[in-house]
């Protein structure tokens, strides 16, 4: 189970990746909230730092990807938004 989850872990995340490229491509974040986006970060952070501390690699993992969607987000919306 431990690899199923850290495929998981590595595909979740992933789901980002289309806005990611809409607000670069269209250099558009107008309708992208960054508070939001702050939020789902702190929470995030919060996740990560409670993987590490139980030691679960699938939390670590999927959390620092989505801690690095998360921030790519924030860059795009300070930037076009």
């Amino acid at each position: 189970i431990e690899s199923a989850m850290i495929g998981l872990a590595i595909f979740e995340p992933a789901t980002a990746i289309p806005q990611i490229i809409q607000i670069f491509s269209s250099k558009n974040a107008e309708s992208i909230s960054l508070l939001s986006q702050i939020l789902y970060l702190g929470t995030t952070l919060m996740w990560l730092l409670y993987g590490v501390k139980t030691k679960s690699r699938p939390l670590i993992v999927t959390s620092f990807l989505w801690m690095t969607s998360e921030l790519l987000i924030i860059y795009g919306i300070i930037l076009y938004g």
